[in-house]
């Protein structure tokens, strides 16, 4: 059913190609969320400085976000449709440069003009737990992932080290990925909007003034039976008694997860509905990671990071680095022993840069103009 309506949205596409091709339209199609930001946002700005051009921004969340009941909530729905087959391809078929921020599957069923610029800015930065083909089991998703992949142009990733990893999750040469740096890290070299950031933070959850901050950032299971003894495994109330009184506990679930209780314990909070977690980054002391790729980008703050990993064994994905080794900080298989490497530790200077040489290239503010210097100049 789905292949069908994914070939049919091609042809809608195919039919909408005969509008001539505009030159400087630029695309962001928001796949992986609904809110203008990040690589996008970098991006965006980035380009308005080099041209006159045209910007449109597609969301699927927001587009299929609709409310009512009966018949007019049908009748949303069905416009929603509407301009999801007819406006959305004519955008995408009439523009000179389309971004993507995750995989959109009727790609494998749409032949974009050879002057066209299909850029796939992934949503995250680096490589840790394995994702896309990697990680993907339905091998009818799998077909569809790699016959859509080829059609981009460009992947722009943030080291030549990680590019293997980009080429075999994605299924694509390695000649269209640009080890040019991701946009969204430009984020921590402005000294000023990260102040921003902090403050923003620090506003939406007053109750963290003054404290240490730990955030929380577990990842999804592969049953929701798991994921609901993630909250039961991080005994925040007994950490918390652990660490002392001047620290405090955010919690930011990966969207996967809905835990069926939501925190109610003092000094934590639930930071999941958040809307941008870079403000959450900058607020936190530490990061207490498990398997989420979280650790990647927090790790430019320089601050200390811990692999929270009671459940290893169980993990399904896998890494596309040593677990134990190569993260940024100390493992720990217990809350107790998490709670004490917290007090204990310091950031780890040598596993921190070991990391970082691993994931980057090159930091410094300026990833977001590589990245439009290769497109503009036809690479």
């Amino acid at each position: 059913m789905k292949k069908a309506a994914y070939m049919l949205y091609g042809i809608f596409f195919h039919i909408l190609r005969l509008f001539p091709l505009r030159r400087q339209k630029v695309v962001f199609l928001m796949i992986h969320n609904s809110r203008f930001r990040g690589n996008f946002r970098y991006i965006y700005e980035e380009m308005k400085k080099r041209g006159s051009f045209t910007f449109v921004v597609l969301s699927k969340e927001q587009l299929f976000s609709v409310s009512g009941n009966g018949i007019v909530r049908a009748a949303r729905l069905f416009w929603a449709a509407v301009r999801f087959c007819l406006v959305w391809n004519y955008h995408l078929a009439t523009a000179e440069y389309v971004f993507l921020n995750d995989n959109f599957l009727p790609l494998a069923y749409m032949n974009f003009s050879p002057k066209a610029r299909l850029v796939q800015l992934w949503h995250g930065v680096g490589a840790w737990k394995r994702f896309g083909l990697t990680s993907e089991q339905d091998e009818a998703v799998r077909a569809l992932v790699r016959r859509g992949n080829q059609r981009l142009t460009h992947l722009f990733v943030s080291s030549e080290k990680v590019a293997p990893f980009y080429a075999d999750a994605f299924g694509v040469r390695r000649e269209i990925i640009h080890a040019s740096g991701v946009p969204v890290t430009d984020f921590y070299f402005d000294e000023k909007e990260m102040a921003r950031a902090r403050e923003r933070a620090l506003s939406a959850f007053p109750g963290l003034a003054g404290k240490k901050v730990l955030l929380y950032t577990p990842t999804f299971r592969a049953d929701a039976e798991r994921d609901g003894q993630i909250l039961e495994r991080f005994p925040a109330e007994k950490i918390l008694r652990e660490l002392g009184e001047d620290w405090a506990v955010l919690f930011r679930f990966h969207p996967k997860i809905h835990p069926s209780d939501r925190i109610h314990a003092e000094r934590c909070y639930d930071a999941t509905d958040y809307d941008d977690v870079k403000d959450l980054y900058v607020a936190a002391d530490v990061l207490v990671n498990d398997y989420s790729s979280t650790i990647v980008e927090f790790s430019l703050l320089r601050k200390p990071v811990y692999q929270y990993a009671y459940d290893y064994e169980r993990y399904e994905r896998g890494f596309y680095l040593d677990y134990w080794a190569d993260a940024p900080g100390p493992t720990a298989r217990g809350w107790k022993e998490l709670a004490d490497r917290i007090k204990d530790g310091e950031l780890d200077e040598a596993r921190w840069k070991r990391f970082i040489s691993l994931q980057y290239d090159r930091l410094d503010g300026h990833a977001a103009g590589r990245v439009v210097d290769v497109l503009l100049e036809g690479k």
